[in-house]
């Protein structure tokens, strides 16, 4: 991902790799770097029907056996860390749409989601690994809005509130569904669809702010690349 993160920032091989995307007959970039992940499950089964269909005498069995149990550790790995792969792959979507003043080295994509204001307007939320992106739908529509500094918010300037307070209070049962972001000069009373969407966004929220406001280095780098 680094690298092609890397690459991305050479604008002739971005515009070469947004040509090919577009050819009818050509995979994208991001479909080839899925695919020996794709195969992880196929050499499951393979090596299985393999091992079942070898006597224990053989010579190879103890081998295929041992195989089996290394391939099953590489997909139990592969399926705990794939949503950040498809975080990844999201990220250089995005960037590819023109958002490319999101990359830095040290920049993640964390979660992605949209919750409805108490306005009743649509908000798109982005989590990265040092700030967050809050668009209205309308905005949302063009990634290069993504890096304007105005809608970005350090995650050190982010404060939570679990259920909107004073004037945005929810009252009842449907306040299980409402947070509260508070951000410089603005507040955001958010409404989730489910109560597992909420808990998951507040979940990661929470533990980047640790992780960022934990590492000076993460802090120095969002500050110069605002001022860029």
């Amino acid at each position: 991902r680094n690298l092609l993160i890397r690459l991305l920032k050479d604008q002739q091989f971005a515009a070469k790799l947004e040509t090919l995307n577009r050819a009818p007959d050509v995979q994208g970039l991001e479909s080839l770097m899925i695919m020996p992940i794709q195969r992880i499950p196929r050499y499951a089964l393979l090596l299985t029907d393999l091992l079942k269909n070898t006597k224990e005498t053989h010579p190879d069995y103890n081998n295929i056996e041992k195989a089996l149990d290394l391939i099953r550790e590489i997909a139990l790995f592969v399926d705990s860390n794939m949503k950040t792969h498809e975080n990844q792959k999201r990220f250089v979507e995005l960037t590819s749409k023109g958002a490319k003043g999101l990359i830095a080295p040290h920049r993640n994509l964390i979660h992605e989601q949209t919750f409805v204001h108490k306005n009743k307007k649509t908000i798109f939320v982005w989590l990265f690994s040092d700030m967050l992106v809050l668009l209205t739908e309308k905005k949302a529509k063009v990634a290069k809005n993504m890096q304007q500094e105005k809608f970005q918010v350090p995650l050190n300037l982010v404060w939570i509130h679990e259920s909107p307070q004073g004037p945005n209070a929810i009252q009842g049962d449907e306040n299980r569904f409402w947070f509260e972001l508070l951000v410089p000069s603005k507040i955001y009373p958010l409404k989730a669809t489910t109560i597992d969407e909420r808990s998951s966004f507040l979940n990661d929220i929470k533990k980047a702010q640790l992780k960022f406001m934990s590492n000076p280095n993460s802090q120095n780098s969002n500050n110069n690349n605002n001022n860029n």
